[in-house]
């Protein structure tokens, strides 16, 4: 079962104040996330928001990466959260990056 919005503010409260920037982005990334049934796709599209978009004024890699280790846990997945970390600070520094190669990250840090 995927995160509501709502415990993803409340998990972005956690790292940071949870005040949204952007509330149109994680909405619509949350709608597309519900769509798929992969939960490394939903969460591809959770993760596009907060590191490209900045759905928060702050936290926003913090609470990415909150998102896919609680995600995994719940799909019963390990995730090397160092590994994760790295691959998204590289996707905030691309001009663009898809949700494949967001997916690609989440995927290839599964343990």
């Amino acid at each position: 079962m995927m995160l509501t919005e709502k415990e993803i503010i409340a998990l972005n409260e956690g790292h940071a104040d949870g005040k949204l920037l952007n509330p149109g982005s994680l909405h619509y990334a949350y709608a597309a996330a519900k769509k798929t049934r992969s939960w490394t796709r939903a969460c591809a599209y959770l993760a596009r928001a907060l590191l490209l978009d900045h759905a928060f004024q702050d936290g926003n890699k913090r609470t990415a990466l909150a998102i896919v280790i609680i995600e995994a846990y719940n799909n019963h997945h390990d995730i090397n959260s160092r590994k994760l970390a790295h691959a998204f600070l590289r996707i905030t520094k691309k001009r663009n990056p898809n949700i494949n190669t967001i997916e690609e990250a989440i995927q290839d840090a599964i343990q």
